[in-house]
Formats: structure tokens, sequence, C-alpha cells
């Protein structure tokens, strides 16, 4: 019976080893978002806003564009009929 009580007593020293190296192992992971993922999220939403700031100037840029494309092709007409007139 004595080196069967010191067997047990072993495996019960060696199962609380092993639960608090878990236990601490376990502790050490992140929970959630670690900062840096948090960072980067932030990051691609920034970059995210600037792109739909750009995307809706340059929408405005093209409307100015056709605008003055159209203004332009009013006026190149009034110059061929004046042209014309002259004759």
């Amino acid at each position: 019976m004595p080196v069967m009580h010191r067997t047990n007593r072993l495996s019960n020293r060696l199962s609380l080893v092993v639960a608090s190296a878990l236990v601490a192992f376990v502790a050490l992971l992140p929970f959630g978002t670690s900062a840096s993922a948090q960072d980067s999220a932030n990051q691609l939403e920034q970059l995210n806003s600037r792109k739909r700031d750009l995307d809706t100037k340059v929408a405005a840029e093209d409307k100015t564009i056709g605008d003055a494309d159209s203004t332009i092709a009013s006026l190149a007409r009034e110059v061929q009929k004046s042209a014309v007139k002259i004759e």
C-alpha cells in the first residue's frame, strides 16, 4: 500500500502542475480584439471614409467637366453660325 499511496500523491501533484500550467497558458491568450487588430480596423475605416470623400469629389468634378463640355459645344456652334453669317 505505501507504494500506491506515493504514486497517487505523485499523480495528484502532476495533475496539479499540468492544471496550473494550463490555467497560466489560457490566461495569456488574448480575449476579444487585440490592439493591433483594432488599429487595423480603425485605419481601414479611415481609408474607406477617405475613399468615399474622394469619390464624391471626383463625381462633382465629372459634373463640372460635363457642364463645361456642354458650354464649349454650345459656344462652338455659335462660332460656326457666326462664321457662316459673316461669309
